[in-house]
């Protein structure tokens, strides 16, 4: 269904109908199709050369920036780290002094004063062996006695060995916060959840250098790919161009002859192709020049043409394209808006030309002029009632009585007259003959 309304008189002369209508006269579907893929192929490069311009351009794209990263990184030593050992250690250093003076307290205890725990041990012992032999329980008891010295004695030397181990260290101390305050802050600044994932993250700088270590040659196969394109779909554009020119001059002779039916024998019109940016539809915008005067140049026709001479330009066209392009049903909605008189009797006609074309099935026309509504076959009155409330709409289909009696009313407004119901069947009659 083609709906075409009052409202529409100035589309149907913009770029994209003068387009459509040019190629389905032209039957050069072939060449638009062609333009269009290599326009689609050519905005897929171009599109692929500029992501990979963009990455090229952003931070994250500057390999000088990206080695800096990684070589901070490195300088880290990340294979190395256990990062729950230097958490350790750094506890530790930061507390030596408590900690020596925790295990000498503790050493002292066992072993070095005569009231030390292997002292008084010692003299259990002695006691203890001076009855061994005698009794079993005894005898069990001096056994876990030497045990427990055993184990004190143990204890003791690992207290020693811990004591020269925890000494401060104020040099060591210095460096492990130097190292945990590094890691921390790398972790800060590569958003990473904790120093073990430095490591990662070290990784994946090394792969993103890599990748963009080749793209200067990605960058440049895209941009020829992109040129590449480019000319392919100037060329093919260049093909539609010319192709649409060439089916102007069969417009051209089809409508100006229509024009002549509609009371503008003088018109004439030619075609000119805008440049515009490469789109959908093209490389071109067909312009239509005209002139309904003789010896006038041609001009624009939506700059020049009056409201009238586009409506009758427009059906000029919609008659064009009824003959090439199938329409089962076309809606014509006060098309005929600024003309009247024997010119309506014309475009009527004309409307009744596309009904009958073999393209097209059914035309509806939505009119208030009686010459126009003459031409058509079969009648539906449409009237609008209120009740201050509501309001209501009939549609009723008109017998021949209530088509005469509509256009006679068409005619003389409010109040039928012979007169005009004589006009009206003069009108009814000329159009059964045609």
């Amino acid at each position: 269904v083609d709906i075409h309304q009052q409202h529409d008189l100035g589309v149907s002369l913009e770029r994209e109908a003068l387009c459509h209508l040019l190629d389905q006269v032209g039957g050069h579907q072939g060449v638009v199709h062609t333009y269009q893929a290599a326009y689609r192929d050519w905005v897929d490069k171009a599109a692929a050369w500029k992501k990979l311009d963009n990455l090229s351009k952003a931070p994250q794209g500057d390999v000088p920036y990206l080695k800096h990263q990684r070589m901070e990184l490195e300088a880290l030593n990340l294979d190395a780290l256990d990062w729950p050992e230097l958490e350790a250690s750094l506890k530790s250093l930061s507390r030596a002094s408590e900690l020596t003076s925790g295990l000498e307290g503790a050493a002292l205890a066992l072993e070095r004063d005569d009231t030390s725990a292997l002292g008084q041990l010692d003299r259990a012992l002695k006691a203890l062996r001076g009855v061994a032999g005698v009794d079993v329980e005894i005898d069990g008891a001096l056994e876990r006695a030497e045990s427990a010295r055993i184990e004190l004695q143990d204890l003791a030397d690992t207290l020693d060995d811990l004591g020269r181990q925890k000494q401060p260290d104020p040099s060591k101390l210095r460096m492990l916060e130097e190292r945990h305050d590094a890691l921390w802050s790398a972790t800060k600044k590569h958003n990473v959840a904790s120093p073990e994932d430095l490591l990662a993250k070290q990784l994946e700088l090394d792969a993103q250098i890599q990748g963009l270590e080749g793209l200067a040659d990605d960058l440049q196969e895209a941009e020829a790919a992109m040129t590449k394109a480019h000319d392919a779909m100037q060329a093919a554009g260049q093909d539609v161009r010319e192709a649409r020119l060439s089916a102007g001059a069969t417009v051209a002779g089809r409508v100006l002859p229509l024009l002549g039916d509609l009371k503008m024998p003088h018109a004439s019109m030619d075609w000119e192709s805008e440049d515009v940016p490469a789109d959908a539809l093209g490389l071109d915008s067909p312009v239509i020049q005209f002139s309904s005067n003789p010896g006038s140049p041609l001009q624009p026709l939506t700059k020049v043409a009056s409201g009238g001479e586009r409506a009758r330009f427009a059906l000029a066209l919609k008659s064009v394209l009824a003959q090439v392009q199938s329409t089962p049903v076309v809606v014509l909605d006060e098309i005929d808006t600024g003309v009247s008189g024997e010119v309506a009797s014309f475009m009527g006609a004309a409307m009744r030309a596309i009904a009958h074309s073999d393209q097209t099935a059914q035309v509806l026309s939505v009119t208030h002029l009686p010459q126009v509504a003459a031409q058509a076959e079969h009648h539906w009155e449409v009237r609008k009632s209120t009740d201050g409330t509501t309001t209501e709409v009939d549609v009723t289909a008109l017998d021949e009585e209530g088509k005469l009696q509509a256009i006679a009313t068409m005619l003389s407004a409010s109040e039928v007259t012979a007169e005009a119901l004589g006009q009206a069947s003069q009108l009814l009659a000329a159009a059964q003959g045609h």
